[in-house]
């Protein structure tokens, strides 16, 4: 389940640059 919650943080966080 980290996996998929890193991606996650990743992902809002190219989003918001």
């Amino acid at each position: 389940m980290t996996r998929y919650l890193r991606e996650y943080m990743e992902a809002k966080k190219r989003m918001a640059l």
